[in-house]
C-alpha cells in the first residue's frame, strides 16, 4: 500500500484525499517488436471497387508493456476509417492499436503510434443485361402476358472477375399467377453464386397484358346450336365431304397446359435462413460469434421448373459455414448449400461468412463438486 500526497495545492487551501492509501501492483516493462497489418472499414473502399494488399510504412512498430499484456496481444492493426468511398490509389496515416484474440484493445505504449498506409484500388464487377421471364399464367384465362419491360434493364454486379467472366445475364422469373391487368412491380435482383452484390438490388418491371380473342370459339358456339357447319371462305376451295376433325378432349387440353406450366421455371426465398458451422475440431472448447453477417442467417433463392419448385420445403437443405482446420482467430469462410437437388440452382444474399472463434474460459464456479 503506498500513501497518496497531493501536490501544487496552495498553502491557503487544505484538502484532504480519500482514500488516504492506494494498491499498487508494480511489473516491469517489456518492449518488444511487431509487424503492423493494416485494416480497412468497409466504407473505405467505394461500392464496385477493391483495394489490393495494402503497405505499411515502417512494417514494424515497438510495443511497451507488461510481460503478461504483452503476452495477450494477437493482433497489431492500423486501422483506416476516415477515408471514405475511395475509387483509386491513395495513402493515408493511420493510428496503430493492438488488441488480444477477442479483439479487445490492450492498454500499452507503442512507438510509433502512427503508420504511413499506401492503399492501391481496383474497379471490379460487370455490367450484365437483365431477362424477365414469365413464372405461370394469370388465373383470369381471358388475360396474356404481351411483355415484361423495364428502365432498368441492366444491372451491376460486383464480384472477382473469375467470377463475373461466366455471367452473361441476370435471368428473373416473374410471378404473373396474380395479375389481371396492366402492373408495374418492384422485384428484388438476385446476387449470382460467388457475387459480392448487384447495383441496382431492386428494379421495377411493367407487366403489360393483353384480352385473349375468342371471336372462333363464339363462331363454333353459334354454329353448334345451329345445328350447322360452317360455310367454306368463297376464296377457298370447299371440302369435297362435310367431315369436321372432332374437337381436342378438354381433359387432354388442361393436361397439356399443366404440363407446360409444370416445365416453365419458377423461384421461390427462403429468408433469413440459420447458417449451420461445422468442421471446428473440440468445439465444445471454443465459441463462435457471426461478425457478418452478425444475424448468424441469410436468405436464399432457389430456381427450378415450377413442378420442382412447388415441393420444396425449408427442412430440405442447409446452409453451412466449414470451419474445418481452423482455430482461434476471425476467418471469412465461403457458404455451402447442402440438401438441395442438383436441378436446382439457387443464390445467396451473400456468398461468405466472417467468423470470429474463441477458445472458452473455463469458469471455476461450474466445475463438479460432487
Amino acid at each position: 500500500m503506498l500513501k497518496s500526497k497531493l501536490k501544487g495545492l496552495s498553502d491557503r487551501l487544505k484538502a484532504t484525499i480519500n482514500p488516504a492509501t492506494a494498491k499498487v501492483t508494480i511489473a516491469e516493462k517489456v518492449t518488444k517488436r511487431y509487424s503492423v497489418e493494416a485494416e480497412l472499414n468497409k466504407s473505405v473502399i467505394a461500392e464496385g471497387y477493391q483495394a489490393g494488399t495494402a503497405k505499411v510504412n515502417p512494417k514494424k512498430v515497438s510495443i511497451t508493456g507488461s510481460q503478461e499484456v504483452l503476452d495477450q496481444i494477437a493482433y497489431v492493426k492500423a486501422t483506416i476509417s476516415d477515408e471514405k468511398d475511395q475509387k483509386s490509389d491513395f495513402d493515408t496515416t493511420a493510428t496503430v492499436s493492438a488488441f488480444d484474440a477477442s479483439l479487445n484493445k490492450l492498454d500499452v505504449e507503442i512507438e510509433p503510434g502512427q503508420v504511413d498506409v499506401s492503399v492501391p484500388v481496383s474497379k471490379i464487377g460487370k455490367t450484365v443485361p437483365l431477362r424477365f421471364q414469365q413464372s405461370g399464367n394469370p388465373a383470369d384465362k381471358t388475360v396474356a402476358i404481351s411483355s415484361l419491360t423495364s428502365e432498368d434493364n441492366k444491372v451491376t454486379v460486383i464480384a472477382p472477375e473469375s467470377v463475373t467472366d461466366d455471367i452473361e445475364q441476370i435471368t428473373i422469373p416473374i410471378d404473373v399467377t396474380q395479375i389481371t391487368g396492366d402492373k408495374t412491380i418492384e422485384v428484388k435482383v438476385p446476387v449470382p453464386t460467388g457475387a459480392t452484390s448487384v447495383n441496382p438490388t431492386f428494379v421495377k418491371v411493367k407487366i403489360k397484358t393483353t384480352k385473349k380473342q375468342n371471336d372462333q370459339s363464339s363462331n363454333n358456339d353459334v354454329n353448334k346450336s345451329s345445328g350447322q357447319t360452317p360455310e367454306a371462305p368463297a376464296d377457298k376451295t370447299p371440302k369435297t365431304d362435310n367431315t369436321t376433325p372432332p374437337a381436342k378432349d378438354d381433359k387432354d387440353a388442361t393436361d397439356d397446359d399443366k404440363s407446360d406450366t409444370e416445365d416453365k421455371q419458377a423461384s421461390t426465398e427462403f429468408r433469413d435462413v440459420p447458417i449451420t458451422i461445422t468442421g471446428l475440431s473440440n468445439s465444445e472448447s471454443f465459441n463462435t460469434t457471426f461478425i457478418d453477417p452478425a444475424s448468424g442467417k441469410v436468405n436464399i433463392t432457389i430456381n427450378g421448373s415450377q413442378k420442382e419448385i412447388d415441393t420444396v420445403e425449408r427442412s430440405d437443405f442447409n446452409i453451412v459455414a466449414d470451419l474445418t482446420n481452423l482455430q482461434e482467430g476471425i476467418h471469412t469462410v465461403p457458404l455451402a448449400v447442402h440438401g438441395l437437388a442438383s436441378s436446382f440452382t439457387f443464390t445467396l444474399t451473400q456468398s461468405k461468412a466472417e467468423i470470429q472463434v474463441v477458445k472458452k474460459v473455463a469458469d471455476a464456479s461450474k466445475q463438479d463438486h460432487s
